[in-house]
């Protein structure tokens, strides 16, 4: 007597949620590895919306648009240098600091007429957009900025003969007058 009930009960279950239905979806799939770089991976989704902002920065300067297959090598050469940027920071321990992120984004709306909150919704509400891509954009720029000033400082050396040397010229002698 379980049994036949049993049998109903599930058929019953099948029919309702829609797993005896014959018309399934073909599965999708969501994105795929274009490009590995070392121990991370850049993906079409992050090409595409590389290409998409080339696209939008070249129509914002008024310049000629290049055609896709050129789009798309610039795309991928932009991510590879910046994923590898990125490691390096991570390497080195070079994070960004919120303080800076937020007052970035603060200066972003201002220029925009807006205050942070107005920017935020602004970016949320516009397709393709998103405040949380724009500060996460904007951290990405801060911690590279830093990486190469931190590239910099390490290549510059200033020696003492180098100081001496400075400070017997006109400007030199100016700066000490000062």
């Amino acid at each position: 007597m379980w049994r036949p009930l049993t049998k109903l009960l599930f058929t019953s279950a099948l029919m309702f949620s829609g797993l005896s239905s014959p018309l399934w979806a073909a599965p999708q799939p969501l994105d795929q590895i274009a490009i590995i770089v070392n121990d991370g991976v850049i993906l079409n989704s992050d090409i595409d919306t590389r290409i998409a902002d080339l696209r939008f920065q070249a129509q914002q300067r008024k310049a000629a648009v290049p055609d896709d297959k050129t789009l798309r090598q610039q795309a991928r050469e932009q991510l590879i240098l910046e994923t590898l940027q990125m490691q390096l920071a991570e390497r080195n321990g070079i994070r960004a600091d919120d303080t800076a992120v937020i007052a970035t984004l603060n200066s972003m709306a201002r220029q925009n007429g807006m205050t942070l909150e107005k920017f935020r919704s602004q970016l949320d509400s516009t397709p393709g957009t998103s405040f949380v891509g724009v500060r996460a954009a904007v951290e990405r720029e801060q911690v590279i900025e830093r990486l190469r000033q931190r590239r910099m400082g390490e290549r510059i050396r200033i020696s003492d003969a180098d100081i001496a040397q400075f400070m017997s010229t006109p400007a030199g002698s100016e700066l000490n007058r000062q």
